[in-house]
């Protein structure tokens, strides 16, 4: 069809006319528009293929928002770790804590704090010297354990291979694994992070009747302030055992729980948790570890060691009804103390 025939057509059809318009040129665009059309270059298939790269500049803009980004999120990866390791702990002293209830059950109280040192004069006259981990192995899931412990033999004439197996229940994951060696001992014991509660004083003068002591384990019906008003377990730090090489002046007793000595496993609220102030006994001085201490010898009893921890602000703790709280640093020292007599009727309250 022609073009006039078609245009007419079409027009017939839409409702208006169709007008064919002049074909312009280059040159007259250019004059209408007032500004000149400009053909680029075509680009190469080389240039093309390093503008895919980066350049130096903007290589080290990246590794800036990296770097940015890794800083912003490692405080919130370590706190995670932090809050998975604290449940951890928590879940050990919940372990323990029953451990004790049961033990109280079968034997109508809790287990002596230790055996061997007579309590009047501090000092071993003989007594088969044991520590209070042994009675209460059966009692968490550790009873070949205590088949295998002779009491009728001292702790350090048991086997080293019953010693010296480490036991996870005892190991708070934020603190490091540690076992203990002291003047004479021929085999390294492992160490641990709970102890008892000793009272508010030192290791032979209680000052207020706690539930552990030398010969001693309460029975419920003693504890008249309370069963969830008393702790039982708290914290500790283990420090660094001595070396087979290193001489007794270096012995560091904290942490070891198959130890019937003083300075081991028995904790007082004589300061709140985790304070800079020392402990007291035999140990090292090792502020740069949190672990203050003040060597003392044994002649004066004046021993003392203060619960400890690696979690920020504050320890884990155990009650007597087998709960299990976190205790600030900033606890008030009177209402720290409260906790841990257990009939004084001076009833503190959980924070």
């Amino acid at each position: 069809m022609p073009p006039q025939v078609a245009n007419a057509e079409y027009s017939h059809r839409l409702g208006f006319t169709l007008v064919e318009l002049p074909a312009v040129s280059k040159s007259a665009l250019r004059r209408r528009a007032a500004f000149t059309l400009v053909e680029l270059p075509a680009v190469s298939r080389r240039r093309k293929e390093l503008r895919l790269g980066f350049t130096l500049v903007e290589l080290l803009v990246v590794i800036a928002i990296i770097g940015v980004l890794v800083a912003l999120l490692l405080p919130a990866v370590q706190a995670a770790r932090e809050a998975a390791r604290r449940t951890q702990c928590t879940n050990n002293l919940k372990q323990l804590g029953l451990a004790l209830l049961n033990y109280e059950t079968a034997h109508g109280s809790f287990p002596p704090g230790l055996i061997g040192i007579n309590p009047d004069t501090g000092y071993h006259d003989g007594r088969i010297r044991t520590p209070f981990v042994a009675f209460l192995l059966p009692y968490y899931e550790e009873g070949a354990r205590f088949e295998l412990y002779d009491f009728n033999r001292h702790w350090y004439h048991q086997d080293g291979n019953l010693l010296g197996a480490f036991q996870s229940v005892w190991q708070c994951p934020s603190d490091e694994i540690r076992q203990g060696r002291g003047e004479g001992d021929v085999f390294d014991d492992y160490r641990g992070n709970y102890g008892l509660n000793w009272g508010e004083a030192t290791f032979m003068r209680q000052r207020k009747q706690a539930p552990f002591w030398i010969e001693y384990g309460a029975k419920l019906s003693e504890i008249t302030d309370g069963t969830s008003n008393t702790l039982a377990m708290l914290e500790m730090l283990q420090a660094v055992g001595l070396s087979p090489e290193d001489p007794a002046s270096v012995v560091d007793r904290r942490g070891r729980i198959w130890v019937d000595g003083s300075s081991c496993y028995q904790i007082m609220t004589r300061l709140t948790p985790n304070s800079s102030g020392p402990d007291n006994g035999y140990c090292i001085d090792r502020p740069e570890l949190d672990m203050p201490c003040i060597r003392s010898g044994w002649q004066s009893h004046p021993h003392y060691m203060v619960t400890r921890s690696r979690h920020p602000g504050g320890v884990n703790v155990s009650m007597c009804d087998g709960s299990v709280h976190f205790l600030i640093d900033s606890i008030d020292l009177d209402t720290f103390r409260t906790f841990s007599s257990q009939a004084f009727g001076d009833v503190g309250q959980l924070p």
